[in-house]
């Protein structure tokens, strides 16, 4: 693991946070960017590639903006700027660490 001082997160906070595939694909995508920011749309057609499941670009887009961006902003693991859709990844958990425990193709981006 990262060996990085930064504010411990509760291990049952990291597990509810990972505990849905949009989030840990969302959060990965932002983590292996060169950029903190990831766009709305960038973000839906990544997942979108990568979900496993029949959904449609839309219901996606529909989970992230109502259930999983705010789930990971009210956690402080992301900023959502609501008027460009913009979304910040905050380094300031202990998130990544968590992530690196995850298997392999949960990262590829």
């Amino acid at each position: 693991m990262a060996q990085h001082q930064r504010p411990s997160l509760p291990l049952s906070e990291a597990c509810q946070i990972l505990s849905s595939h949009y989030r840990r694909q969302l959060l990965c995508y932002l983590q292996t960017k060169d950029a903190d920011v990831a766009n709305l749309d960038e973000l839906v057609t990544h997942i979108h590639k990568k979900s496993k499941r029949e959904t449609t670009p839309e219901q996606v887009r529909i989970l992230l903006i109502h259930t999983h961006i705010p789930k990971l902003a009210d956690y402080g693991v992301i900023e959502f700027d609501r008027r460009n859709k913009d979304i910040r990844y905050r380094d300031g958990t202990k998130l990544e660490d968590f992530l690196e425990l995850l298997p392999a193709h949960t990262h590829s981006t």
